[in-house]
């Protein structure tokens, strides 16, 4: 998303430090909506959400929930979620609750949810150094606003 702000800024004429800070307001919303991806493939509504909740826990994705597990887990839950992660025939109604269970005890959501604030906040300093119009403004306001406070 970065890339792609900083490509159409600059396109458009936007000045180096215009460009430099749209690409970074771009850098952080992506990283608030990908680990907001990962909160929502795990403790989402699967009927808002549209498809199967626990697809990368079932995959064993290398998300920020799952190596911040990995990173935290000690005893018996780090032995728990290593045979959660070798188990390559493990059901998805016995896998998705267990591995959900140990990223709650391990305080995954709370950190996930910490760090989607911290880039939430940084997309929008980034915003606020860039010179636009209120309109325009206003537009990468919802625009962050709606893709980091999603549902689905």
């Amino acid at each position: 998303i970065g890339c792609a702000c900083k490509m159409g800024a600059l396109i458009a004429g936007a000045s180096e430090a215009n460009a430099q800070a749209l690409y970074e307001t771009g850098l952080y919303l992506g990283l608030a909506f990908q680990l907001q991806d990962d909160v929502l493939d795990v403790w989402g509504d699967e009927a808002t959400f549209g498809k199967a909740i626990g697809g990368d826990i079932m995959n064993n994705k290398k998300t920020f929930l799952l190596i911040g597990a990995m990173q935290k887990a000690q005893g018996d839950d780090a032995n728990e979620l290593r045979r959660w992660i070798n188990n390559d025939y493990a059901l998805r109604s016995e896998k998705v609750p267990a591995v959900t269970a140990l990223y709650e005890r391990l305080g995954m959501r709370e950190a996930a949810d910490e760090a989607i604030k911290r880039y939430d906040d940084m997309a929008f300093d980034a915003l606020s150094r860039v010179e636009m119009s209120d309109e325009a403004r206003e537009a990468f306001v919802q625009l962050i606003k709606g893709l980091v406070d999603r549902k689905k």
